[in-house]
């Protein structure tokens, strides 16, 4: 450590030299270790001399990892500021997609400000965990997935002339309200459930496959066996004609006949 000259011999004349059998001005172990109490003791010192900013920063990071119980589960204020700054991101995106208005609109700016926060969230997590481990996690993934399509969404927003697209904007609308998943964190249970989940979605995403498959493979038989019967049916003079409202209505399966196909 760098230490002044008096507090070095203050240090070094504190070992017992008269019982310490010194060889070439080395120190044995046992002053080395007295050494060492009155280093640690002076870096003690310097740590507790601090400024009234470092107190109230430390008082704020005290405050903010503090937890408590609320019905059996553990919460900490940290998370339960960021779970209401996601509340109030998720009536942002529902005003703003009620009606798109100026740029210069009110939930408009709060919006930014909210994406600037979560933005700076992000950096500061990737800074503190690593590229490698941030992005193991699959909430930090998330966070990421939805600041960019945040930032897609304002730079589109903001190019002139505008694009008129309602579409482009409630796609990113929605992916910015996939932000809500992490109160998910908070609960024990759900964040179980949710990695139970994870862990057979492939599974299930394989038997919804056969599924389809089954059910497209009838809905094809179905439109091309009884579509011309069921249209077809029988009618007086005068009046039109016109199929049962449960039943395949075209030559071509589309996603609208799909399920009438299945059920004929």
């Amino acid at each position: 450590p760098s230490l002044s000259d008096e507090f070095a011999d203050v240090m070094f004349d504190a070992v017992d030299k008269e019982h310490a059998d010194l060889k070439e001005g080395l120190v044995p172990q046992k002053g080395f270790l007295q050494l060492c109490a009155l280093v640690d003791v002076q870096f003690r010192k310097r740590q507790r001399a601090k400024t009234h900013i470092d107190v109230l920063r430390q008082q704020g990071v005290a405050m903010f990892e503090r937890a408590f119980m609320i019905g059996g589960h553990r919460f900490v204020v940290s998370d339960l500021v960021i779970l209401c700054i996601v509340f109030f991101s998720y009536v942002q995106s529902y005003h703003v997609a009620q009606s798109i208005s100026a740029p210069t609109d009110e939930w408009r700016v709060a919006g930014a400000l909210l994406l600037a926060v979560f933005c700076a969230e992000a950096c500061l997590r990737l800074a503190c965990y690593g590229p490698r481990e941030y992005f193991q996690n699959g909430f930090h993934k998330l966070d990421t997935f939805c600041n960019i399509m945040g930032i897609a969404y304002y730079v589109y927003a903001g190019l002139s002339p505008p694009i008129d697209h309602q579409t482009v904007f409630d796609i990113t609308l929605v992916v910015r309200a996939l932000r809500v998943a992490r109160i998910v964190k908070l609960w024990s249970m759900l964040l179980m459930i949710m990695r139970t989940v994870e862990r057979a979605l492939p599974a299930i995403l394989r038997l919804l496959l056969i599924f389809f498959a089954v059910l497209y493979a009838y809905a094809t038989i179905a439109e091309n066996l009884y579509a011309d019967k069921v249209t077809k049916a029988q009618a007086g003079p005068g009046m039109p004609l016109h199929g049962l409202p449960w039943a395949a209505h075209a030559q071509q399966l589309t996603f609208t006949n799909f399920p009438s196909s299945c059920l004929t």
